[in-house]
């Protein structure tokens, strides 16, 4: 996914985010939906939107997990830095998503102490808890 986002002119910063947060969103297919996984890529210059299919028949909910439990914040990870997230589950499975919206202003990457390329704006959670 990497490689291919790099391909595609997308800024260090960034793919490391999306590969952070691909990487949560595969894990919890993995762990509660036990199936084939698929991840589709797609970015255009502007918004960078990677989205997990899975064969679960589970739904996908946001937990709060007390400071002792050690699990359940993966979705917690992406709804803190993606731009926007969410998800559809039906007979099918399930398939999340998230994009991170690029910013039209480009940091020289030589600079010390730069500001990250992709900026936040939040928006609200999409699709049922």
């Amino acid at each position: 996914m990497a490689s291919a986002l790099r391909r595609g002119g997308v800024a260090p910063d960034e793919v490391a985010l999306a590969t952070l947060l691909s990487s949560e969103l595969v894990t919890n297919a993995y762990l509660h939906a036990r199936s084939d996984t698929r991840v589709t890529v797609h970015t255009d210059g502007q918004v960078v939107r990677v989205e997990v299919f899975d064969l679960g028949a589970g739904g996908v909910e946001l937990l709060s997990p007390s400071s002792e439990e050690t699990f359940g914040r993966g979705l917690q990870i992406v709804d803190a830095l993606a731009d926007r997230w969410g998800h559809d589950s039906g007979s099918e499975g399930n398939r999340v998503w998230f994009e991170l919206v690029r910013s039209s202003e480009r940091v020289d990457d030589s600079f010390a102490g730069r500001r990250p390329s992709w900026r936040r704006r939040r928006s609200a959670h999409q699709g049922a808890r």
